[in-house]
């Protein structure tokens, strides 16, 4: 849960940050709003990448290219938001997409045998829990 936790928090605060971003006119704060943007972004790719191994053992390379193809699809929807908007009025528009990304997404993530953040139950037993988990061979030594 706290990889979940962390992610949820990273997105939203990347999110407000943007939107912040979006309505400033002033340099030195668009550059410190931009920098501490720009650090939640890694924060929220690192921790994407510590959920993804988890949600479906068997099927990680799946789960990672629908993650992937899922930035790909928002890559082009905000393009053509930008495309038809002003710059200001669309870079406001992906602060609150990211918010919601965030707060609607992150929530129904679930991982097997753990607790979600809105729903479930965890499961005691460590052995259950790693019954799904790929088990990849170590190379030569």
């Amino acid at each position: 849960r706290g990889r979940l936790i962390a992610h949820l928090l990273s997105m939203v605060a990347q999110g407000l940050l943007i939107v912040l971003w979006a309505r400033t006119t002033d340099f030195v704060l668009s550059l410190i709003y931009m920098s501490l943007f720009a650090i939640l972004i890694q924060m929220s790719c690192a921790t994407c990448y510590g959920i993804v191994p988890y949600v479906h053992g068997p099927s990680t390379g799946a789960v990672a290219g629908i993650v992937g193809a899922g930035g790909n699809v928002g890559a082009v929807f905000l393009g053509c938001i930008y495309r038809s908007l002003d710059y200001e009025t669309a870079a406001e528009y992906m602060g609150w997409l990211v918010v919601a990304a965030g707060l609607l997404g992150t929530p129904l993530i679930s991982i097997r045998g753990y607790r979600a953040l809105l729903f479930g139950a965890e499961e005691t037993n460590a052995s259950k829990r790693m019954s799904d988990t790929l088990i990849v061979p170590a190379g030569p030594s």
